[in-house]
């Protein structure tokens, strides 16, 4: 049988970044990024997003080791709003890949009717 991958789920509080797991609710790892405010969050594949106090750092989601920390200089201490274009990418390779293949299923269907 197959083992089930785990499902995590990361929240923020208190400028803390957090992994539970899912269904246990077992803390997997912690990481201090800054102060005690507000954190957001936003996950893209195996990096993590995490804003407090208007600084944003990235975590790996494996175990919310620092990738990187940037102060945003000059933009203050509000919220940070994020997004990336992963999703967007990925919808992209996807729609690719199926006009490949019915491509490729035309000129299959092309080639056997010239026969």
């Amino acid at each position: 049988m197959p083992k089930r991958k785990r499902q995590v789920l990361f929240i923020g509080a208190q400028g803390k970044v957090l992994a539970l797991d899912a269904e246990t609710g077992g803390e997997l790892w912690r990481s201090k990024l800054k102060g005690s405010g507000t954190v957001l969050l936003l996950r893209d594949k195996e990096q993590l997003y995490a804003s407090v106090s208007g600084e944003l750092w990235c975590l790996d989601v494996a175990n919310g080791a620092v990738r990187w920390h940037n102060k945003l200089k000059g933009l203050g201490l509000g919220i940070v709003s994020m997004c990336t274009t992963a999703e967007a990418e990925q919808h992209r390779a996807a729609y690719v890949t199926i006009a490949e293949t019915m491509r490729q299923q035309q000129q299959a269907a092309q080639h056997a009717s010239t026969a």
